[in-house]
């Protein structure tokens, strides 16, 4: 069915409608001052049909009589006022609360203000549904919830005509019930409110008619009526619909014969269900041919009864909480304290997250890890209805850095001696919550008991042999974490004894960098350093004796000290617990042939084990790389032992060792020094000439003996000895070379 204004040829514009003359009822209207009816003739072709309007122009607002109508308006099709949004252009169509038709078309709404402005429209024939901006789709519109099932007693009143008599009729019994598949009510058929109207039966009095008596007529329907509620305005009211056709039987003793004839509706009629109330309205409406008459009747009835009222659920405010502990989650109680039931039969309460429950109850306590969590509150009542309210917690991550296993001490070994560059394994951390690693930094605070400030870059700090305090910090978002750690640095001395230590007269220890090598003693013999001596730090568990005129950067001492005249010491530590380096630890030496090379001559050796080795003055022999070991070494003043120029070589000697030449290794430019691994497992061992290298006796005596030439170290590297005992004028200079190897 369509609407256009007539004279227009249907496609006329029509001026905007006038306000509803009574704002607080709802009505149909016709948006046209003259209207006329398109329909398709024989042909299939549109034609027009002109109707009557208002006498002055104005369009005409027509509402029903009748107490518990909400709407009506005027169906220019019929030339009597009749309630258009009961035709099927309207059906399915809620009439409360929506925008109004656009000129030109014929609509349901309501007017709760006489100046509020036209909207989109229903268009007729379609009954679609467009809105302007501030409305939304029906299909958005969450619905009510409410019982999924529930019986109403039915009471109504009407009218019935037979022929041309005219009665009143009352609704005798009825009833309706509703079934909610959907608890929503949302979907469209066959998911949606099923509301079923059964049992009706209509009586009225006895009467007469061409003079033939009618007795104990009653007008009821002949099965129940099913239909499906659809939500129009998602708070309150539903719509349903009771078909055209729908069959009525009649009964009634026509002079005191019976007779049943059938009657049947002849257009839909509508109903709605208050969901707030739980109110259902109907009509009914019925014709046929009975009694040698025409019979029409029409019914309009309500309920009774209130029906169960759902629980409003409140699941609260939305929430944002922290996690603060190692479990990476937020501990809190759900509140439903707001929650409400009217009917007062409130049951329980649930609690549910990705459709799994979490907890239940007024107060739920949970634990939500961190992230956006999206609950769910069920409030559900003795008679099964239920509502629900959503909760959006989100669990932030504030939770502070944690180190793993950090090692309350650390031992690191430096082999410059003074303060110099040691790698410091830095503390992992890690982020309780995150795969993020959190940032550490180190600072040095104290240095052998005196305060500090040194930052460690990349786990690198220059410090000196001792003890030292470093704080280390790890850092993420939210916040650090310090926790303290004692390094001890044990830088390698030039000279370790761990017997006894004797320094002769006016011996000088050297190193890079202007400082001078350090001295260590951990034996049970006393540590004599004698006259005019010049030495770095020097450390001795046993008690110490320094002579006249002595020159030391400190003095660490684990027991009594006695200084002589004129000594200068820069500090002088009680200390006991100083780091202390390992005693390298010589491989096995076997037997093997002897080696005798002459005076002048040169001889090569694979790697491997030897008997007696003897060169003598001016001989060379050549090692190669790799171990090898002797029972016995003899090298003659002015002899060479010839290495590879990279100090790939490690030479070990068993019983004895005189060492009265030079090592040497073949360079482009003919033979220049080079450095040499030597282990020496006998009782007493002698360096008699220019050494450069790791010179290691742990079984016995150390003896460094003066230089060949005053002007230059008697020796140059690090020597490790059960006694050291170097000679009055020897000149020593700290070196690293072989610094991984003992």
């Amino acid at each position: 069915m369509v609407w256009a204004a007539a004279g227009a040829g249907c496609d006329g514009e029509l001026d905007p409608p006038v306000p509803s003359p009574e704002p607080d009822k709802v009505y149909c209207r016709a948006e046209v001052t003259a209207c006329a009816r398109v329909s398709r003739n024989a042909q299939g072709e549109l034609e027009c049909q002109e109707i009557a309007t208002n006498p002055d122009g104005s369009v005409l607002w027509t509402p029903r009589d009748g107490g518990m109508d909400r709407w009506t308006c005027f169906d220019p099709g019929s030339n009597t006022p009749e309630d258009a949004c009961m035709t099927d252009m309207c059906s399915n169509v809620n009439p409360v609360q929506r925008p109004a038709p656009a000129p030109g078309q014929l609509g349901c709404r309501s007017f709760p203000h006489a100046s509020e402005r036209h909207g989109d429209a229903i268009h007729p024939g379609e009954c679609a549904h467009s809105f302007d901006e501030s409305s939304e789709p029906l299909s958005a519109l969450p619905g009510p919830t409410f019982s999924p099932d529930f019986d109403l007693s039915l009471v109504g009143t009407g009218q019935l005509t037979v022929g041309d008599e005219l009665r009143n009729v009352t609704l005798e019994r009825g009833n309706a019930s509703l079934k909610a598949p959907d608890p929503t009510c949302v979907n469209s058929p066959p998911n949606g409110c099923r509301i079923r109207i059964n049992d009706l039966e209509i009586e009225y009095e006895d009467f007469d008619h061409d003079d033939r008596s009618i007795d104990d007529l009653t007008v009821f329907m002949a099965k129940p009526v099913d239909s499906f509620a659809a939500s129009i305005d998602g708070t309150r009211l539903f719509l349903f619909s009771i078909p055209e056709g729908t069959e009525y039987h009649a009964t009634g003793l026509i002079d005191g014969v019976r007779y049943t004839i059938v009657v049947h509706s002849d257009r839909a009629v509508t109903g709605t269900y208050d969901t707030e109330s739980g109110e259902i309205t109907f009509s009914l409406q019925f014709s046929g041919e009975a009694f040698g008459a025409s019979v029409e009747g029409s019914l309009f009835g309500a309920s009774d009864v209130v029906h169960n009222r759902a629980p409003v659920a409140r699941a609260g405010e939305d929430l944002q909480v922290a996690a603060t502990d190692a479990s990476c989650a937020a501990e809190l109680v759900l509140d439903a304290s707001a929650t409400t039931d009217t009917d007062g039969d409130l049951l329980r309460l649930l609690w549910s997250e990705d459709g799994a429950t979490i907890g239940a109850g007024s107060s739920a306590p949970v634990s939500l890890p961190i992230g956006h969590h999206a609950i769910t509150l069920e409030a559900f009542d003795a008679a099964g209805a239920y509502s629900y309210d959503n909760l959006s917690v989100t669990v932030t991550d504030e939770t502070l850095p944690e180190f793993v296993a950090p090692a309350a001490e650390e031992q690191v070994r430096s082999c410059e001696p003074g303060a110099s560059t040691v790698t410091l394994p830095v503390p992992q951390a890690v982020n309780p919550c995150s795969s993020d690693a959190p940032v550490v930094t180190g600072h040095v605070v104290s240095v052998n008991g005196a305060p500090a400030s040194l930052p460690v870059v990349g786990g690198l700090v220059s410090l000196p042999a001792g003890t030292s305090v470093v704080e280390w910090t790890a850092t993420n978002d939210n916040g650090s974490v310090t926790i303290t750690q004692e390094v001890h640095v044990a830088s390698e001395p030039t000279l370790f004894a761990t017997s006894s230590l004797t320094i002769g007269d006016a011996v000088q220890v050297t190193a890079d960098g202007g400082v001078r090598g350090t001295l260590m003693s951990v034996g049970s013999s006393p540590t004599t350093l004698r006259n005019d001596v010049r030495l770095g730090d020097v450390f001795s568990l046993p008690s110490v004796t320094v002579m006249d005129r002595a020159q030391l950067a400190s003095l660490h001492h684990g027991g009594a000290f006695t200084l002589g005249n004129q000594v200068t010491i820069g500090a002088i530590v009680a200390d006991s617990d100083f780091p202390q380096p390992q005693m390298p630890v010589l491989p096995a030496i076997g037997t093997g042939p002897g080696v005798n090379v002459e005076p002048d001559q040169t001889h090569s050796i694979a790697q491997g084990s030897y008997g007696n080795v003897v060169v003598k003055a001016r001989a060379k022999l050549t090692l190669a790389a790799g171990v090898t070991t002797m029972e016995r070494l003899e090298l003659s003043p002015q002899a060479q032992l010839i290495v590879p120029a990279n100090g790939g070589a490690q030479l070990f000697v068993r019983d004895q060792l005189v060492f009265q030449g030079s090592v040497t290794s073949v360079g482009p430019s003919g033979s220049v020094p080079a450095p040499l691994y030597l282990g020496f497992a006998g009782a007493e061992g002698r360096l008699s000439a220019d050494f450069w290298g790791v010179a290691v006796a742990p079984n016995g005596r150390l003896l460094i003996e003066t230089a060949s030439s005053p002007s230059s170290p008697s020796a140059r590297g690090r020597f490790y000895a059960q006694s050291l005992d170097v000679q009055a004028g020897v000149r020593l200079k700290h070196d690293d070379v072989f610094c991984s190897a003992p």
